[in-house]
């Protein structure tokens, strides 16, 4: 027998072997009610699945949330640097904050004046 002759009877035989195991599951489940269970159970299951999804969603907001408040946090702290280092480079000419630094930072005359030394 030539290989495609051996590829063809092993379909038939597992098409015929799949029709029969289909056969004997809807004869089993559907015509004579065996293996059947109790629909409460099924119904604390679901139950039970609903709530384990809720569960986790709940603690994946819970994470998302704290993570941006970190993110925020961070980028306060690196805010406040900034303003330091601005403070502790522009001390000598500018003794206290005043609105004329925040000026001079906006239109960026402190940062020609170091760039020029």
């Amino acid at each position: 027998m030539t290989n495609q002759k051996k590829r063809n009877i092993l379909k038939v035989v597992l098409t015929f072997i799949l029709l029969v195991l289909f056969a004997v599951l809807w004869l089993g489940y559907f015509q004579l009610g065996l293996f059947s269970f109790n629909k409460e159970n099924a119904v604390s299951i679901y139950g039970t699945i609903v709530q384990g999804m809720s569960a986790l969603l709940s603690v994946s907001i819970a994470v998302i949330i704290f993570r941006i408040q970190s993110l925020e946090n961070r980028l306060h702290s690196l805010e406040d640097f900034v303003i330091n280092y601005i403070f502790q480079i522009t001390h000598q000419i500018y003794p206290k904050w005043l609105p004329i630094l925040e000026e001079h930072i906006r239109n960026g005359s402190i940062t020609n004046k170091y760039h020029k030394e």
